[in-house]
């Protein structure tokens, strides 16, 4: 039972990479690339264009692909099936494998144009794997920073993920699976639990807080450790920094996003270090 239930699951994740990658991110983000059969037979990987729009297109022999109607129900339904995945991961075991491939594709939405419905259910996806999987919480924080060099620093589509309880108030989507994340380190107690025995609730909230403040030391000292790289790629790092922390910082005061809190301390500490 629990075989078949791993290899349909790995065919639906399959499904949706396959589907992304090939169809959805190339249409509607014209500097990115499907991925390719090389001559021996293998898969080229995706990548960026060195120009944009049409003209990148023909200049790379391949003509392009745009968002027709069709495309973008298939991505309306490639959403759909994020949102059903994280759902998933987070009720029941999923097998690694499967759980590490749903996690690459969802953290690479992150860096596509023009597909908010997608990146908001990768959010979702990002967020559930990091909560119920703990041991590959290091490999995702490394692999959400290489996504945030990815990003552009400037544009009206920078933030686009809308906070809940706030009016028009919206922050990046790479902001939103950083909160997210770091909250999902929290393990939560049962409130009966807690009200039965409030000291060991007071005990377990003292580990539940080093749980978070644990991967907040970690996320900005691998950040500030990336600042040389950054540089050497071009990327403007203060502005990029600058965006998480302007975002962090319009939720600091809503009680639906403790972490940030947690996170501008983080940053400090690791500015006076």
């Amino acid at each position: 039972m629990r075989v078949g239930f791993w290899g349909a699951t790995q065919a639906i994740v399959d499904l949706v990479r396959h589907h992304l990658t090939h169809n959805v991110f190339p249409a509607f983000d014209p500097s990115v690339s499907a991925p390719r059969h090389t001559p021996g037979g293998g898969k080229g990987t995706k990548r960026r264009k060195s120009s944009t729009g049409a003209a990148a297109a023909a200049a790379d022999g391949e003509g392009g692909l745009k968002p027709t109607p069709t495309l973008r129900a298939m991505a309306a339904r490639m959403a759909s099936l994020l949102r059903q995945l994280a759902t998933l991961t987070a009720s029941v075991r999923v097998q690694d494998a499967a759980m590490l491939t749903l996690c690459h594709v969802a953290l690479t939405a992150l860096t596509v144009d023009d597909v908010p419905h997608v990146q908001l259910a990768s959010v979702g996806v990002v967020a559930a794997v990091f909560q119920h999987y703990q041991q590959h919480r290091t490999m995702m924080f490394d692999e959400l920073l290489t996504v945030l060099l990815k990003l552009p620093t400037t544009g009206k589509k920078l933030r686009l993920f809308s906070l809940a309880g706030a009016d028009s108030t919206t922050v990046q989507m790479v902001t939103a699976v950083l909160l997210q994340c770091v909250q999902g380190a929290v393990p939560l107690q049962p409130v009966a639990a807690a009200l039965a025995d409030p000291k060991a609730a007071a005990a377990h909230a003292a580990e539940a807080f080093k749980a978070a403040a644990l991967w907040t030391s970690y996320f900005w000292q691998e950040l500030l450790k990336l600042s040389a790289t950054a540089k050497s790629q071009e990327v403007k790092f203060v502005d990029l920094l600058g965006n998480l922390v302007t975002d962090i910082l319009v939720v600091c005061n809503q009680p639906e996003w403790p972490a940030a809190q947690l996170l501008v301390e983080g940053l400090c500490v690791q500015v006076r270090l």
